[in-house]
């Protein structure tokens, strides 16, 4: 209908710090489903955002929620003992664990590739059934600048150009 636009969709999952689980856990295989991260021996390296104050943290509490039935808890009270640090910031687990503060951390496949094309020795991990977000833009229509200034912007962000820009 023309009254909104999603710009990007991107999937939540583990970064993980190659260095620090490397040296950790050596010779072990790189966890690889959400199960393989509940092993007892990675309790206290994890560091997920809060999902109080932020869209990360609910985004990961409502999908393993749906993951499960939204009456089944069982995955989350396994995995919160996990957790060492649950920060305000969607963004701050990727960098705490791109920078070695932490083996693992919950995020946003941008945020941690943003880190891991920036050099840091991380990988991404997609658990499978993992929860997403939309990026959307909008055009509202009759705004102060008409709806071909709006057009003209959603064609502009919508283009390799723009996207290219955001990556």
């Amino acid at each position: 209908e023309g009254y909104w636009y999603g710009t990007d969709f991107t999937v939540q999952g583990i970064i993980v710090n190659e260095t620090s689980f490397e040296r950790l856990f050596p010779g072990r295989d790189f966890p690889s489903t959400w199960e393989d991260f509940l092993n007892p021996d990675y309790q206290g390296h994890f560091v997920m955002p809060d999902p109080v104050s932020s869209g990360t943290g609910y985004t990961f509490l409502t999908s393993h929620l749906l993951r499960g039935g939204e009456e089944d808890w069982s995955y989350l009270e396994a995995f919160a003992p996990q957790v060492d640090l649950f920060t305000a910031s969607g963004v701050a687990p990727s960098r705490l664990t791109s920078m070695g503060e932490y083996t693992f951390g919950v995020t946003f496949a941008h945020d941690a590739l943003a880190n891991i094309n920036a050099g840091f020795p991380a990988r991404f991990v997609i658990p499978g059934s993992v929860g997403g977000t939309v990026g959307v833009v909008s055009a509202v229509k009759g705004g102060p600048n008409g709806q071909e200034a709006a057009d003209h912007f959603i064609n502009w962000i919508m283009s390799q150009d723009a996207q290219q820009l955001i990556v």
